[in-house]
């Protein structure tokens, strides 16, 4: 899990990616929602806390995503390690003795 303090640094977030059903990873953020004066007209002053806020977001799309960019660089390396062994190659068959 990972920490993230608020401006106030009172009531950090925290973040973190869970396994659930059938593998599916998702993305989890937990905020706590403060007890401030806005509020005080449906819960109690003394509280320091009203609620958290809990948001989940699947992980299929940047998985994907992850999975798409590791194809091209991949093929980007082939294809540099070819160009660089012709360059390499040409040079050493032009020189003369």
């Amino acid at each position: 899990m990972y920490f993230m303090p608020k401006k106030n640094n009172q009531f950090p977030s925290i973040s973190s990616i869970e396994l659930i059903q059938k593998g599916e990873r998702i993305f989890r953020v937990i905020s706590i929602v403060p007890n401030e004066p806005v509020c005080y007209g449906c819960h109690q002053e003394n509280q320091k806390i009203t609620g958290k806020l809990i948001i989940d977001k699947s992980m299929k799309q940047i998985e994907r995503e992850i999975i798409r960019i590791r194809v091209i660089i991949v093929f980007i390396g082939i294809v540099c390690a070819a160009m660089l062994s012709l360059i390499i190659g040409g040079a050493a068959s032009s020189k003369t003795y």
